[in-house]
Parts: C-alpha cells; structure tokens; sequence
C-alpha cells in the first residue's frame, strides 16, 4: 500500500479557513478567542476517524478484479493486521462491483453498517461523500472516481499521522491581518475548472467574490463551494512555497 500525501491541501485549507475566519471576526472585540477556538476545531476535525490523518493509502484500480487485504497476493495489500484477503473489487468499464474472497467475506467486514456482500458501489465522479463505506477493524476503505478512473481510499483511524500527531505549529496572530470582506454573490454562479494532485480535473461552482485591501493593495478572490449543502466557502491560493 502506498501512503498518499494529502498535507499540502490540508496546510492550505487551513490558511485559507483562516482567512476567512478573520474577515468574519474583523468587527469582534474577541478576535483572538475566536481564532483561538476555531484552531482547536480545526484539529479536532483532522484528528477524525475519518479525517485527513487518517488517509493511509489511495490505489488506483485495474480493469478486471483487485483483490484486497494483507496478504502478499493481493493486488491492493493493505496493512499487516488486517485480515489476509477483504475482498474483490471488479471493474468493468464504468461499473465496480465488491465481490467475495475465496473463503467468503470477513464476518465483521460491514458495507454501509450492515455484513458485505457482492453489489455494485455506488462512485461518483467527484463526490466522495455519495460512496458506499466498507468497514473492518479501524479500516475505512471506499471507491471513489475521477473522470474516468476508480481508486479504492483507505483510513485507518489508528493512521501513523494520527497516532504520532503533536500538535499544529501556527504563526503568532497579527491584527494588520485583520480584515474585513465585502463580499458580492454572483446572480448567475460561474464554475471554474480544478485540477487534483493525480493530474484529473472537476468542475466547482463559484458563488461569488471577496474584496479587500491589506497594507494598501487590493485583493479579490473567488473561492469555490465545495459542497452546496454546507456554508463554507473554500479559497484556492498557490504562491512560490506551493510544490502542487
């Protein structure tokens, strides 16, 4: 199993949550508890069973079957630990279906919180949070698509990132960063084209656009709406320190 470096866009987010936190608390004589509360939020949500520290492993499948679990034999080998064969992962053409081992199923391999059996998962392009879970253990394996391929995601709630976590180191606040953005919604949503660390691109809707000034300069960014049934705004910046 390859680990998968997810870091860049974890550190990036939390630049630009940050960000955003601070045009929201501009005006609040309590910025600093503020910023201070939505760190510890922050850490609490990379801290996650299902958190980005728990990613320990992204393996793209074959056409035809990806057998999965610890033993040597298996297309996709995961941890030791884990039992020696999960499953099967067939693909064919846009279709992935979740099919036995030889021996049948783990007793305690759910799909969905109920016992695995052989069905079609449910990938769709871009949508992660629409794929059917796969749990064991502290696994949390799921079939996600971009484009055209299908990559099976693995977590593990007890992840090395997880268990050697120390804390996040964090820049000393600074009120000359405290702005306030006035922000213009969009009567008719823009998309705008993202590309992913493995080189595939998706479509995100822009809503609108912030604007303001820091140390007399000018800025508007128009960041994206990652998922329409949550409030939360997402800001893509890239600057010279950025190797993706």
């Amino acid at each position: 199993m390859r680990p998968q470096r997810r870091f860049s866009r974890t550190c990036l987010a939390l630049s630009l949550c940050t960000l955003l936190s601070s045009a929201a608390v501009a005006q609040s004589p309590s910025w600093q508890t503020d910023l201070a509360a939505w760190r510890t939020e922050h850490v609490a949500e990379l801290l996650k069973p299902d958190g980005w520290l728990s990613l320990v492993g992204l393996e793209w499948l074959e056409p035809g079957d990806n057998s999965f679990g610890s033993a040597p034999d298996n297309k996709i080998r995961l941890l030791s630990g884990s039992p020696a064969h999960l499953g099967v992962l067939r693909l064919e053409k846009e279709t992935v279906t979740l099919l036995p081992p030889a021996d049948g199923f783990p007793k305690d391999l759910l799909l969905e919180a109920t016992p695995a059996k052989s069905q079609a998962l449910r990938a769709v392009a871009d949508e992660d949070k629409l794929s059917e879970h796969l749990t064991i253990g502290t696994l949390n394996l799921y079939v996600i698509r971009r484009q055209a391929r299908f990559a099976l995601r693995i977590k593990d709630s007890r992840s090395p990132a997880i268990l050697g976590f120390h804390g996040l180191k964090w820049y000393a606040p600074d009120d000359n960063y405290l702005v306030t953005a006035n922000w213009t919604p969009y009567k008719n949503p823009k998309t705008i084209t993202l590309t992913t660390l493995v080189g595939t691109t998706y479509d995100q809707p822009v809503p609108g656009v912030a604007e303001f000034s820091i140390a007399g300069k000018m800025y508007r960014l128009e960041p994206v709406l990652e998922d329409p049934a949550v409030s939360k705004l997402f800001f893509v910046l890239r600057d010279s320190t950025s190797t993706s």
